[in-house]
């Protein structure tokens, strides 16, 4: 009885995911068929970041600054890697599923869990997740190729959440969810998160 108790009330939050991932590839059902994303953005940095890979490749090692932007700045906005940080493995873990998908997915998943964390009833919870991965400031930076703000977004919600959380119930696992949201929110790499309106509404592939 005690295990079909708890099976009954993790049901929602099973429906909730399995519902997340559907809406994700439908939405963004052209990946399916082995197509990326077109984003101007997205291929800026790939150039931006060629005198980079360059030196890592020929001296093993990461050269922390580019002249090839800005006249100069630190690589660590563009492409620097960073061996010992565990963290990127599980955020490898969490966006196993490709661009733009991941994006989408882990928005609506972040938003059901702040949700919850709030207090707010189950399907209630799903209802606005989905509103908030829906958000249309989401696909115009997906558009735009602001792929590491997009995830930074995604995983600020949950982070809310535990601050929330050590604020009124558990100040330990608050603070702990906190910490382990935020190392995700860093790793993201986007430090500014200022909203904008002049981004592109357009989504095509290629």
């Amino acid at each position: 009885m005690e295990i079909k108790n708890k099976f009954k009330s993790a049901l929602p939050h099973f429906i909730a995911v399995i519902l997340f991932i559907i809406i994700a590839f439908a939405y963004f059902y052209p990946v399916l068929e082995g197509k990326v994303l077109k984003a101007n953005d997205s291929t800026v940095s790939t150039i931006n970041s060629k005198e980079i890979r360059d030196y890592r490749e020929k001296f093993h090692k990461e050269p922390l600054w580019t002249n090839s932007i800005f006249s100069g700045m630190p690589a660590y906005l563009i492409s620097t890697k960073f061996p010992g940080n565990l963290m990127r493995y599980l955020d490898k873990v969490l966006r196993i599923f490709k661009m733009p998908v991941s994006v989408l997915f882990l928005s609506m998943a972040g938003f059901y869990f702040l949700l919850l964390l709030f207090g707010v009833n189950q399907w209630l919870a799903i209802a606005g997740a989905i509103a908030y991965g829906f958000s249309s400031f989401f696909f115009q930076i997906l558009a735009a190729g602001h792929n590491t703000q997009a995830i930074a977004l995604a995983y600020m919600a949950p982070m809310i959440g535990g601050i929330y959380y050590a604020y009124r119930y558990d100040a330990i696992r608050g603070a702990l969810l906190t910490a382990f949201m935020l190392s995700l929110e860093i790793l993201a790499n986007h430090p500014d998160n200022l909203l904008r309106n002049d981004l592109p509404a357009g989504i095509c592939y290629y």
